[in-house]
């Protein structure tokens, strides 16, 4: 792009810099029953995942069933990593799924700890 001219420098215009390109940015999704499940080869499969694929900067667990028992951890469950969970199961609420994110920290999407 161009700057206007300068007053009194004619028609010419001096070349803008142009803006930084964005970060290429790592977003996987993955369709799950249970964010953390409590026991069996299925508890760490979350980190495996994002251990396999290298940097990830954003993770949507769909149909992620997070119940008042299970929360806390799911929020923890990434080192590195801040949680934001779209549907807390109520006890005897009918099962139903919500959203987990899992936002790196580090990640251009990342500002403060909001998912931009």
């Amino acid at each position: 792009g161009f700057a206007d001219p300068a007053p009194g420098a004619g028609a010419v215009a001096a070349p803008v810099a142009a803006a930084a390109a964005p970060a290429e940015v790592v977003i996987v999704t993955w369709n799950a029953n249970r964010v953390a499940p409590q026991s069996g080869k299925n508890q760490n499969k979350l980190a495996r995942l994002v251990e396999r694929l290298g940097r990830v900067d954003l993770i949507c667990v769909l149909e992620a069933i997070v119940t008042q028992n299970t929360k806390a951890r799911a929020r923890t469950l990434l080192d590195g990593y801040d949680c934001f969970i779209t549907r807390v199961q109520q006890a005897k609420e009918p099962k139903g799924a919500g959203v987990a994110f899992y936002v790196r920290q580090d990640s251009p999407l990342a500002a403060g700890a909001r998912l931009l």
